[in-house]
Formats: C-alpha cells, structure tokens, sequence
C-alpha cells in the first residue's frame, strides 16, 4: 500500500503513540510506502522547530532536525 502523509500525522505519528504512530511503523517494517514531496518535507522540517513541540522532541531525546532526517530516510 502506498500512502502520502499529512504534515500532522507524521508529527503525530513521531511525537506520540496511536494510528499514526502505527502508519510509520508499518512503513519501517516495509508494510507500506511512504511518499512525500519537497514540499511537505519543507512543511514538515519548518512544523517541528515550533517552539510548542521543543518540550515534546525533547522528552523523546531527539531534535527536529534528527526527526526530520529519519522521516527523510524513510519516504520515497
């Protein structure tokens, strides 16, 4: 299956557990497809520096930039 991600699922799906967390989940063990767009990886890179999800990114031990780089390696 293939699927193109809102910029806030993915963020979502990152930050915290559910059905969006699931999504990448099944896309790490290659269930399915991930694709996205320089457009969304922008939107995406620039959502995670907002200051409201430093707390979050760090209580995870990760940085945005770090977030950004593994959904990056993650979608076609």
């Amino acid at each position: 299956m293939r699927l193109l991600l809102d910029t806030n699922v993915v963020i979502g799906g990152m930050l915290w557990s559910g059905p969006p967390h699931r999504l990448l989940e099944w896309a790490i063990d290659e269930r399915v497809t991930l694709y996205s767009s320089p457009v969304l990886i922008d939107e995406l890179t620039q959502t995670l520096s907002y200051p409201k999800l430093d707390k979050r990114i760090k209580q995870l031990g990760a940085t945005a930039a770090g977030l950004a780089a593994r959904y990056i390696a993650l979608v076609t």
